[in-house]
């Protein structure tokens, strides 16, 4: 698996980090999840290199992009997407999300569909029940719960990653992943991202408006 090449780009008023696999083909831009980083690509961008340029954001507050005080809604994410093409001087590209980065995707393509060449959901932007969005939150609490947790060492971050039903069985890319996302304070470790507060953000699903603070209250921590 080849690695990717790290650039900064322009995003919103911040510095988004930009993962870059080169490829001939149809630029691929891919925006990962609520807890996630570029780094959840690079199975899928070795699987289509060098057919297609895979490009993976850090989300704003994530990886390493910029970590604003405020600013983790729908909209602000979507804005930084637009300057990122604009940076890059790409007119249209196919979009690629996961999970949150679905979501985002969604509403960047109704946003500004002359950017948009597709768009492909992983695991996301569809309509929910109330139900269905209660079995989502519950699925993604193991992965919230390692945020804001310090470890003594590299060691025991990753061993209490590894005891988590959703990585198995563990690889040497699950590895890169989740040692990107560590920052050391202090002589320990932790994740660089947290949630200091869980701001309300309404999110559309079937059956009306439901009110649920993961999709806008994730930022790294200062």
């Amino acid at each position: 698996m080849s690695e990717p090449a790290m650039i900064t780009v322009k995003g919103d008023g911040i510095p988004i980090n930009l993962a870059r696999w080169e490829g001939a083909g149809p630029p691929v831009l891919c925006v990962h999840g609520l807890t996630a980083n570029c780094h959840c690509w690079d199975l899928m961008a070795s699987a289509l290199c060098p057919t297609h340029e895979i490009m993976a954001v850090d989300l704003r507050g994530r990886g390493r992009s910029g970590r604003p005080s405020t600013g983790y809604s729908l909209d602000h994410h979507v804005g930084d997407l637009l300057c990122v093409l604009d940076d890059l001087g790409l007119e249209r590209v196919v979009l690629m999300g996961h999970s949150l980065g679905a979501f985002i995707s969604l509403v960047f393509a109704a946003r500004h569909p002359e950017r948009t060449e597709r768009l492909i959901l992983v695991d996301g932007g569809g309509k929910l029940s109330p139900e269905q969005m209660d079995e989502v939150l519950k699925g993604i609490t193991p992965s919230l719960e390692r945020l804001g947790k310090v470890f003594p060492s590299a060691a025991a971050y990753l061993e209490a990653v590894k005891k988590t039903p959703y990585v198995a069985p563990w690889s040497p890319t699950i590895e890169v992943y989740y040692r990107y996302e560590m920052e050391e304070t202090r002589g320990a470790v932790s994740a660089a991202t947290s949630i200091p507060r869980i701001s309300r953000k309404r999110l559309p699903i079937s059956g009306g408006w439901r009110r649920t603070g993961f999709m806008s209250g994730c930022r790294a921590r200062p």
